[in-house]
């Protein structure tokens, strides 16, 4: 998937016992193509996310712009990503 064997974990969003209502928490794998960190942004090739999406590359919204510290372009990552029906 990527050519680092290492995991990162990064906290794209809030945890569960956070979530609003009508939102759901989502467990995601993928591999960080572009840091955005002027735009508050990570760009992810992430794998199927059951029940939401097939596999895409598309951006993230970040809940806090320092979960991406450390983080290069083609690390693999496994994130949290809270849904609220819209974003």
């Amino acid at each position: 998937m990527a050519n680092r064997t290492q995991y990162f974990f990064a906290a794209i969003a809030v945890a569960l016992a956070a979530c609003g209502p009508g939102e759901r928490l989502y467990d995601v794998v993928g591999v960080v193509e572009e840091l955005r960190p002027e735009d508050n942004q990570i760009i992810i090739a992430h794998e199927d996310i059951p029940g939401l999406m097939p596999a895409m590359t598309m951006n993230f919204d970040l809940e806090d712009p320092r979960v991406i510290d450390g983080l290069s372009e083609g690390d693999a990552i496994r994130f949290e990503l809270v849904f609220t029906g819209r974003a």
